[in-house]
């Protein structure tokens, strides 16, 4: 239906084919979006008002009428009220693609019963955070947070309740904003070797708390932490009571890294 629609104002276009691509194809935008909410009878969008949403939608340029149709649609299928499913689809439409996957990833984590099980709100404040407000690389920031909520609920692991594991990796997932993102792994093998006998024993919110606090020093923050406690607490090396090894360890990787 919207490829014959197409048709009649987009001369030479076939509708057996898939359309020619231009630098930006607004036009096609615009329709495919308008076309879409008079499919959808249920948002009760005036179409006058539809106009309008159709032609911010087409500024998102190429794509932008599938984000923004891809966004609503599962955002409305989850439960969400259409007028606020059709505000943060227009917003997604002139972002990325993986700005969009990565909303909806994480949104549908969330939310989902099995995994977070946040409220709608919440699971939509969540992924707004980490995409819409995230400044840095987008689709390192959604590895981070799928990798830290599954350490965080894993019984194996942390066993954190599932509110206490969002909050934790939105905080490690924003917290690689500075390095645009891939922080995740370095949290989770910090805490790991701060609670281990091999490392200083710390207790689990201790080794958390401080794991967090070390992704400061960036992606190498592990690495340098690790190698500076074993060079401290060695007889070869300072040969520093536990405290003081941890306390040293910590100075290191907290250094300001030279500006170039």
């Amino acid at each position: 239906m919207i490829l014959l629609l197409l048709a009649l104002v987009w001369p030479g276009l076939s509708v057996n084919a898939a359309p020619q691509e231009l630098s930006c194809s607004f036009a096609r935008e615009y329709i495919t979006t308008l076309e879409y909410f008079r499919g959808h009878a249920d948002f009760k969008v005036p179409e006058k008002n539809a106009r309008e949403l159709a032609l911010q939608v087409s500024k998102g340029c190429t794509g932008a009428a599938q984000r923004f149709i891809k966004v609503t649609s599962r955002l409305t299928a989850t439960g969400v009220p259409a007028d606020a499913s059709i505000q943060v689809g227009v917003r997604f439409a002139t972002r990325s693609d993986w700005e969009a996957e990565t909303f909806l990833t994480v949104f549908l984590k969330a939310y989902a019963q099995d995994y977070l099980d946040l409220t709608l709100n919440d699971s939509l404040k969540l992924a707004t955070a980490l995409t819409l407000e995230f400044q840095g690389d987008i689709e390192n920031v959604r590895k981070d947070f799928e990798k830290t909520v599954r350490f965080c609920v894993q019984e194996s692991e942390m066993a954190l309740s599932r509110p206490t594991c969002a909050a934790l990796a939105t905080r490690i997932a924003k917290g690689g904003e500075a390095f645009s993102g891939g922080v995740a792994d370095a949290f989770i093998e910090m805490t790991r070797f701060l609670e281990s006998e091999k490392g200083p024993h710390l207790n689990r919110s201790e080794a958390v708390a401080l794991a967090e606090k070390l992704l400061q020093g960036g992606k190498e923050s592990s690495k340098n932490l690790v190698l500076a406690y074993r060079y401290a607490v060695s007889t070869q090396g300072l040969g520093l009571p536990i405290q003081d090894a941890l306390r040293f360890s910590q100075d290191l990787v907290l250094q300001k890294q030279p500006q170039k």
